[in-house]
């Protein structure tokens, strides 16, 4: 591999208005000469202010319109529209240290890996140094791995808003599955499973930090889009890559955690969700 690959960075963006502006700002400003910036644009209408500063950068990035929203579509179309070596996908509203892109790129001198998945940190949160110890079961643990995770580590899944790929290797396993619908939960984790069973390493590598700003509005909001969407992807990736067994133990504890701890502060709502995991469990299990 040359020393400097050419990378692609691509941002699929829906929604977002100065928050996407930093973002892309911040990626034309990294010191990585050999890069191309694919911007994905699902939004409808800008603010003026926005619509100004697309313009102004015009000539800096490969931009390219969506008259509908939809994450995995966008994502294949950057993939599509890409002529990097090196695919990184970033959110379109996160901050990060300059030496970002040189971060992603560094671990490719070893051929044996197809995939980096970034350190992605909230705010006011800090890296993790111990990992839960579901985390080590043989055959789901990655299913429960966090990417906020302070030491490097080899992984089979990633976090779609920190990632990069070879190109090679996508065009080879295939792309994203369109058939993970709205908010798109677990779309990243099947590809990169596609990934690993192929032979490929994906390593987590803290050095390549980012972080998620969460803005408060666009974007895929998924608890505005949950529960039935949300459920029927997971069902839809367990019933793909996982057995009986391991789809109920998983199920179980994403019912803890999806539907009774996250709302013990609204319990009205809990059994409306039951009913719509319950629903989203039989559709996809058939």
């Amino acid at each position: 591999m040359p020393t400097s690959p050419r990378v692609s960075v691509i941002i699929a963006t829906y929604n977002r208005e100065g928050v996407l502006c930093d973002t892309i700002g911040q990626v034309l400003s990294e010191q990585y000469d050999n890069k191309e910036v694919v911007i994905i644009d699902q939004t409808v209408e800008h603010e003026l202010a926005t619509r100004n500063y697309l313009e102004s950068v015009s000539a800096r990035i490969r931009y390219i319109r969506m008259d509908h929203p939809s994450v995995t579509e966008a994502e294949n179309i950057g993939i599509k529209a890409a002529t990097g070596e090196i695919l990184l996908f970033v959110d379109d509203d996160v901050n990060f240290e300059p030496g970002f892109i040189a971060a992603h790129v560094r671990n490719y001198v070893d051929p044996a890996v197809w995939g980096v998945a970034g350190q992605v940190l909230e705010i006011g949160h800090r890296p993790k140094t111990r990992l839960a110890g579901v985390c080590s079961a043989a055959r789901f643990g990655y299913f429960f791995f966090r990417h906020d995770y302070a030491y490097r580590a080899r992984v089979p899944n990633i976090p779609e808003g920190n990632a990069s790929f070879r190109r090679q290797a996508l065009l080879d396993v295939g792309l994203f599955d369109e058939s993970y619908r709205e908010n798109g939960y677990l779309f990243g984790m099947d590809l990169s499973l596609r990934v690993a069973k192929a032979g490929g390493r994906i390593v987590h590598d803290p050095a390549a930090t980012l972080l998620h700003l969460r803005a408060r509005s666009g974007g895929v909001r998924m608890k505005a889009v949950r529960p039935l969407s949300y459920f029927g992807n997971l069902f839809r990736f367990l019933r793909r890559h996982h057995g009986r067994h391991e789809r109920f133990a998983i199920a179980l504890r994403v019912f803890f955690y999806r539907v009774l701890a996250e709302g013990w502060r609204r319990p009205w709502v809990i059994p409306a969700n039951t009913r719509t995991f319950v629903r989203a469990w039989w559709k996809e299990s058939r």
